[in-house]
């Protein structure tokens, strides 16, 4: 997949996403959150393999920073999604 065709499918999924109601749209995002907890392992193993491969080549550490995730990372990020749902 291609970033043309990325950018093209969020510019759809967002059109989609503004005619939603609020209840679905909390759906959603309890669903991204539960997505993450479930894939926890698997998101945090892929982020390895993706930071060995930004050193390998040559990328500064400080983008590497912004790259890397950690458990606590996610953990702030389901939660904030969390903060999104009990906001409406």
């Amino acid at each position: 997949m291609n970033l043309d065709s990325v950018c093209a499918s969020l510019r759809a999924a967002a059109d989609r996403l503004a005619a939603c109601t609020a209840e679905e749209k909390n759906r959603a995002l309890s669903g991204v959150a539960s997505s993450i907890d479930a894939s926890r392992a698997e998101i945090l193993e892929a982020n390895a393999r993706d930071v060995a491969r930004a050193r390998s080549t040559g990328m500064t550490e400080a983008l590497i920073a912004r790259l890397a995730l950690t458990d606590e990372g996610l953990t702030d990020i389901t939660g904030a999604l969390g903060t999104l749902v009990a906001q409406t």
